[in-house]
């Protein structure tokens, strides 16, 4: 007979023979065990037990069919309620792990966690209906109510996030991080963040860039960013684009204030003057001639017939005129006339001292002689 044991409820620790240290509360607790060390709180926990060790069962039916599986802790009405031979698991929630046989190591913690694992192991389910659907998948990490929902068979999954990882079923090696990051069914060796693929970077010569997929937020790597001849043959005729462009910008505004300076010279410069002198030829009768330096002839009038002479001498403002003749003198010749009268001349000089019609540089002169 054990030593040891405590049992209070009908059918409680009914079948001990060798074992000890058990503690059986509950109709039917413990009723088949003849092994050590188990606690079982409820009616018909570790019901089954026969050579298991050291496994507590808490609640209704917990641990109820668990055979030689040892080392199970299961908190929760049905927690691990069918396992037999799975060593070292933890259930805490009802339903938790409620399907599991064999797998061992597994960590259920939240209603439905883990409640399809069969053989299953060392996987962790923290919230409700974590992993639920996990019947072998092994070394899952799921974190949040519904995390990894739809696993199956996939391993070295790991979930964070209610929802995170929701549409994993077959692949490895996936990580979801980030509420309702549900990834895609049977992808493997895929990482997803949350609101990572809302940040924007540039890429560089040089650096490797993490990147992510926006349509899905998926991460992945950009190799370096090899710098090729013309790539900076391109960055060069921008720069030099740039350049032309601001120069240009810069003409146009110098054009502009010469334009304006020109505009304030012509405003300042004085108008035109025109001075009339009028002129009274002296005697009667007569001619006019104008002659330029050579001697020609290059204007007759008849000396009665003028009665004023308009015009501006840049030196002194006016023209001037005295006595009269009557025929048209020609300095090389010895005799210019046939009259006699009193020398006429008009005398001016042109504004840039160049000849410019009559205004001929030096005296303009009309003169005559007798015989």
């Amino acid at each position: 007979m054990g030593v040891g044991n405590t049992a209070i409820g009908t059918f409680s620790l009914f079948s001990v023979t060798t074992g000890s240290f058990n503690t059986a509360v509950g109709a039917g607790a413990l009723d088949l065990n003849t092994a050590d060390s188990n606690t079982a709180t409820g009616a018909a926990a570790l019901l089954f037990n026969t050579t298991g060790t050291e496994n507590t069962a808490n609640g209704t039916a917990a641990l109820e069919f668990n055979d030689t599986g040892s080392n199970n802790t299961a908190v929760g009405a049905f927690a691990l309620f069918t396992n037999t031979e799975g060593d070292t698991n933890t259930a805490s929630g009802e339903f938790a792990l409620y399907f599991n046989t064999t797998g061992a190591f597994n960590t259920a913690t939240g209603l439905l966690a883990l409640q399809q694992n069969t053989t299953g192991d060392s996987s962790t389910a923290t919230g409700a209906f974590a992993l639920q659907n996990n019947t072998e998948g092994d070394f899952n990490t799921a974190i949040g109510n519904g995390a990894l929902f739809f696993n199956t068979t996939g391993a070295n999954n790991t979930a964070i996030g209610d929802g995170a990882g929701a549409n994993a079923t077959t692949g490895d090696g996936n990580v979801y991080i980030g509420a309702d990051v549900e990834g895609v069914a049977g992808e493997s060796n895929h990482t997803y963040i949350r609101n990572i693929n809302t940040t924007e970077q540039s890429p560089a010569a040089g650096v490797t860039f993490v990147t992510v997929r926006l349509s899905a937020g998926r991460l992945g790597y950009q190799p370096p960013v090899m710098r090729s001849a013309s790539s900076e043959l391109q960055e060069t005729v921008e720069e030099l684009q740039a350049t032309v462009a601001k120069l240009t910008q810069q003409l146009k505004e110098q054009a502009a204030q010469i334009q304006k300076m020109n505009a304030q010279l012509e405003a300042s410069k004085a108008a035109p003057q025109v001075v009339s002198n009028p002129l009274k030829p002296v005697g009667v009768g007569g001619c006019i001639s104008s002659f330029d330096l050579a001697g020609r002839t290059i204007g007759i009038a008849d000396a009665h017939r003028v009665k004023s002479v308009r015009g501006v001498d840049p030196a002194s403002g006016t023209w001037s005129a005295t006595g009269s003749c009557c025929a048209t003198f020609y300095p090389s010749r010895s005799q210019a006339c046939s009259c006699n009268s009193v020398i006429f001349a008009v005398s001016g000089i042109s504004r840039d001292n160049q000849p410019r019609g009559y205004l001929n540089r030096g005296n303009i002169c009309a003169r005559s002689s007798a015989g």
